[in-house]
């Protein structure tokens, strides 16, 4: 295993992938990414609040494959999610709304545990176009 540093908005390729580290809104430095290989692109915020710039690279993206999304909070921890710059299922929902490609799937991910089930449920209610809950241990091909 050897440890290299990736610079953010710059290509670095590892192995077959070309990994571009993106950046994302969060209280501490975190890093959303856009992942390649030859025949599809997924993205994954990572930690992250609101964002701007991003979703501009993203919907940029011809061959996305898939989204995959932090929601860590329900929505009664709207305070803590905004203090921790973290997304609710609400404000989950705005945010996808600068989200352009409207035949790609997106998954919820980096639910906390201790609140996924009132999370999972909530962002059900909101009935959000091609938003799925990505399984822990479930194996995805894109």
């Amino acid at each position: 295993m050897e440890y290299r540093p990736l610079s953010r908005n710059v290509d670095s390729h590892i192995a077959h992938l070309k990994i571009t580290p993106l950046d994302v809104n969060h209280n501490v430095p975190s890093t959303g990414f856009v992942i390649s290989d030859s025949v599809s692109t997924v993205v994954m915020t990572g930690d992250t609040a609101e964002m701007a710039g991003f979703w501009d690279v993203v919907n940029a993206i011809d061959d996305l494959k898939a989204i995959l999304v932090e929601c860590a909070f329900p929505d009664e921890l709207e305070e803590l999610a905004n203090s921790s710059f973290h997304m609710t299922p609400t404000r989950l929902k705005r945010e996808l709304e600068k989200f352009s490609n409207l035949s790609c799937p997106v998954y919820a991910i980096n639910l906390k545990p201790r609140y996924r089930e009132r999370t999972i449920a909530q962002l059900e209610a909101l009935k959000i176009d091609r938003l799925e809950i990505f399984k822990v241990g479930a194996a995805y091909e894109f």
